[in-house]
């Protein structure tokens, strides 16, 4: 499944048997996609499933995250909700954001595509690598690198513009 590109389309068979004997049988069409396709306003709470905060460039964002905070308040520190500080996240928060916008990322229009619905989204490993995205692929970048640092990561969309944010005290 990881190698589709596209859409492609298939069958689902059921069949239940007791005894060799069939008693019921169904076959519907069903559509695989693309590991990389998010379903829009069909279902737009998948696009959580893009947050990534284990992806290996994520944890390289992180490395350069705690550099940067250490220049910035003189301790390395991510240290997540454990002060019970308001600042402190603001400030490993804002050092995360020095790091992303030192990278030079740039914005793009989603990957083409030919579904109708919804639309293709970058990794974050894909961002980081090829210097662009479309707002959603930066959302789940930045909540993918709130996540991995311990903050509470959400994304919102409004007017098909995506925003991420971060609780500032540890709430779910």
């Amino acid at each position: 499944m990881l190698g589709l590109s596209e859409k492609v389309i298939g069958k689902l068979n059921f069949r239940l048997e007791k005894d060799d004997e069939i008693l019921a049988e169904f076959t519907s069409e069903i559509e695989f996609l693309s590991y990389d396709t998010w379903f829009g306003n069909v279902m737009p709470e998948t696009a959580a499933l893009f947050v990534t905060p284990n992806d290996e460039a994520v944890k390289n964002i992180i490395r350069l995250t705690a550099k940067k905070l250490q220049e910035q308040t003189s301790s390395p520190s991510l240290s997540d909700y454990q002060t019970n500080n308001k600042n402190d996240v603001a400030a490993q928060l804002k050092a995360l954001y020095d790091v992303l916008h030192d990278r030079g990322i740039g914005y793009v229009t989603p990957p083409a595509s030919y579904e109708t619905a919804g639309q293709k989204l970058r990794l974050p490993h894909d961002v980081l690598t090829g210097k662009q995205g479309t707002c959603l692929d930066l959302a789940v970048l930045f909540a993918s690198c709130a996540e991995a640092m311990g903050l509470n990561s959400f994304i919102v969309r409004v007017s098909e513009h995506a925003y991420a944010g971060v609780f500032l005290s540890d709430e779910h």
